[in-house]
């Protein structure tokens, strides 16, 4: 409606002016009528227009069910019992992570975000939840994937089975449990904590995967001549979830 419109430009006009604003990120469910309604205003305002788009969780149209998500080591689905927060799954968003080798699911989610790309017809797109859960969806989650898929990949890659692992990352989480305060003031990163040793080709493994959903999802949205910008964590974190 022009009331909206009004309303909008006013917004972003103040923004704009108070932030010196040159880009814009658009979650990504909402409907085209909108989308064209923001992108007129911020060409207008000569603010860049990305479409927010989350992959691997939460993404628009399409529910990630618990038994659907990562597994971990100890065979739980999506959240942990150690560390995890209360209120996760409570709110809009349930932060319920798909595998990266999931790729029944992951090819609908693309083929969902080609269309909301041409849609938009933003200037660019804004890559979100391209990792593995965080310690907030319970600590156990750091030992995941260990779904159908990525027994499958693991073998076809290592000529390994992916098994082995779960025994050695129960144990790695077990000391985690109960590490001294003492070495965790020599540790450098919190990867040090985690990515022992034994367990290096498992992470990398992970690493991987993250990689390659990156890449095909950046490389779509770089083909179509849009740019493209990337949620990550902090450096000393980025390791844990695999980014």
């Amino acid at each position: 409606s022009l009331h909206k419109n009004d309303n909008l430009k006013k917004k972003l006009a103040t923004v704009k002016e108070a932030l010196n604003l040159d880009a814009l990120m658009i979650w990504s469910d909402i409907g085209k009528k909108n989308l064209d309604l923001v992108r007129k205003i911020c060409i207008e305002f000569k603010i860049k227009t990305y479409l927010w788009y989350p992959i691997l969780a939460d993404t628009s149209g399409f529910k990630v069910e618990q038994e659907q998500s990562v597994e971990t080591f100890d065979r739980l689905h999506g959240y942990g019992r150690n560390g995890c927060w209360d209120k996760l799954g409570k709110g809009e968003e349930d932060f319920l992570f798909l595998c990266p080798n999931d790729e029944e699911h992951i090819r609908r989610i693309f083929d969902q975000y080609q269309n909301k790309i041409k849609e938009s017809d933003f200037d660019g797109v804004f890559l979100d939840r391209i990792r593995f859960p965080s310690p907030s969806n319970g600590f156990e989650l750091l030992f995941s994937c260990f779904c159908k898929p990525c027994l499958d990949k693991f073998y076809n890659k290592y000529s390994e089975d992916l098994e082995n692992y779960r025994y050695q990352a129960k144990t790695v989480f077990e000391k985690f449990k109960a590490i001294d305060i003492n070495y965790l003031q020599i540790c450098q990163s919190f990867s040090d904590i985690i990515i022992r040793d034994n367990l290096e080709k498992f992470y990398d493994f992970r690493k991987q995967n993250i990689y390659q959903v990156v890449k095909i999802f950046a490389n779509k949205a770089k083909h179509m001549g849009k740019l493209v910008g990337v949620d990550l964590f902090a450096p000393s974190l980025a390791p844990l979830v695999s980014q």
